[in-house]
């Protein structure tokens, strides 16, 4: 079944496979599964967080929404 958030995340896992992805962002879903995604979101240079790391882990979509924070886990930043 396709809805509007699976169509959504296939439509940004596609620009994020390109070969000029968007600066500072890495993400991928888990096992073949769409609505589940991990990402690294690195600190931009020049700024407070140049060279922390965010890793997000197990960022679960709805059909309904397209992320529902509640179900997302945020490591501790880590510094390169």
């Amino acid at each position: 079944m396709s809805t509007p958030a699976r169509k959504r995340l296939m439509r940004d896992f596609k620009r994020l496979q390109q070969q000029d992805p968007p600066a500072g962002i890495s993400g991928a879903p888990q096992d073949n599964n769409i609505m589940l995604w991990n990402a690294v979101i690195f600190g931009p240079d020049d700024t407070p967080w140049d060279g922390v790391r965010r890793y997000c882990t197990n960022i679960e979509s709805q059909d309904t929404t397209m992320i529902d924070e509640s179900h997302l886990t945020r490591d501790r930043p880590t510094e390169l």
